[in-house]
């Protein structure tokens, strides 16, 4: 016997579902603005900030290999634990970094920080995605989504401010808090209780995954959102090593105010989110996503031709509060379209080509500014998102899609 997806139970485990996201999530943005100022101010050098960068979802390109994996196992919730341990012991990679003074050492253990974050995210975005759609049903998808996305973006928020002091106060207990935050967010997890999933992807790992393409490939809807994912990720990729450069040598501002920049993506984030929440349902997708991505890339171009911290942070509030609305309507698309038994897979493809484009562009914005002025690369990443909303209106299913 299954259980109904509107039961009581599943109300209880996607709460649970979502104290583990805001823990973590809280810890994470931390991590992330440690292991960027770290990189940089002990470096002194943009490549490695952004290979740094770059690391920090480089396993994600593994994501459709683990996503299978997970989608044909019957034991998730050992994977569930998994996830935040590695992040823990992320976290305590980067405190042996500051610890080094060699620059191998430093950079040595900055990568494989940066690394061992990437595939306990490897782990934890199929497995969020896959109790995400069995504990809620399918009418009220657009607003779970909406209060996953609040609890995460706020969760963000949370921790951009937080380490916007506690950087500044004491380095290495802030890092180890980190630690701590991880280890704790382990306990929801073990409070999630669900019966036997008997959707499970069968046969071989390599005909699980060689499905999942499969299916994307025949699936139009499905083919668009993973096109709409991989294209965005490569210039939003641009942001983490662009914003650090910026304030760490041409404003010439402290870690706070890299806090602050992260921080005002996620207030926007929340706002935009917040205005989804209280849509009943959202027609013809494809025709207001192009507005979303257009007016992105134009504010982006902003900070380029009038580089200061007070438009970088007005422009990041903005990006926040496209990405809130456009976010929790493509999640909603996705999780209203796909079998619970391809969701984990199909997650898992859309982070690994994701990824890919992810990967290369914080690389290639290092590189880039190592040739011309930083803020200049804002140009490269406004471009890129207009182009994309030009792409998106010509999407056909998409644009008949509602949710």
């Amino acid at each position: 016997m299954t259980e109904s997806p509107t039961s009581e139970n599943s109300l209880r485990n996607f709460t649970l579902l979502m104290a583990e996201t805001g823990i973590s999530t809280f810890a994470t943005s931390i991590f992330t603005i440690l292991i960027l100022w770290i990189a940089i101010s002990e470096t002194k050098s943009s490549l490695i900030t952004g290979v740094t960068s770059a690391f920090l979802v480089a396993p994600l390109v593994l994501n459709i290999v683990v996503g299978a994996i997970i989608d044909k196992s019957s034991r998730k919730k050992v994977y569930a634990i998994m996830g935040p341990l590695l992040k823990a012991l992320a976290a305590a990679l980067l405190l042996l970094t500051i610890y080094n003074y060699s620059l191998i050492y430093e950079t040595v253990l900055l990568f494989l920080s940066a690394l061992t974050f990437g595939f306990s995210i490897d782990i934890l975005v199929p497995i969020r995605a896959i109790w995400s759609q069995k504990f809620l049903r399918k009418p009220v998808y657009l607003k779970g989504m909406s209060v996953a996305n609040l609890v995460s973006r706020g969760s963000r928020l949370s921790g951009f401010l937080v380490a916007a002091f506690a950087i500044t106060i004491n380095l290495r207990i802030t890092v180890s808090t980190v630690i701590l935050l991880y280890i704790i967010s382990t306990v929801p997890i073990l409070f999630i209780s669900s019966v036997k999933d008997s959707l499970l992807g069968k046969g071989r790992l390599r005909d699980v995954m060689k499905d999942g393409l499969s299916y994307i490939g025949r699936t139009n809807l499905v083919a668009e959102i993973v096109t709409i994912s991989s294209i965005s990720a490569l210039f939003w990729g641009m942001a983490d090593t662009v914003s650090t450069v910026m304030i760490n040598r041409v404003f010439n501002l402290t870690s706070a105010y890299l806090s602050y920049t992260f921080f005002a993506i996620s207030l926007g984030s929340i706002a935009g989110s917040s205005l989804t929440s209280k849509l009943e349902f959202v027609k013809s997708v494809g025709r207001k996503l192009p507005w979303l991505y257009g007016s992105a890339g134009l504010s982006l171009m902003l900070i380029a031709l009038y580089p200061s911290i007070l438009v970088l942070l007005i422009v990041f509030f903005f990006v926040g509060l496209v990405t809130g609305i456009a976010s929790p309507i493509i999640s909603a698309v996705l999780f209203g379209n796909v079998p619970r038994d391809k969701i984990g897979r199909i997650q898992g493809a859309m982070d690994t080509f994701g990824t890919s484009f992810n990967s290369v562009s914080g690389i290639l914005a290092g590189l880039v500014m190592t040739l011309i002025f930083p803020g200049n690369v804002f140009y490269i990443m406004g471009a890129g998102l207009i182009a994309l909303s030009i792409i998106i209106s010509q999407f056909k299913s998409l644009s008949k899609t509602d949710i």
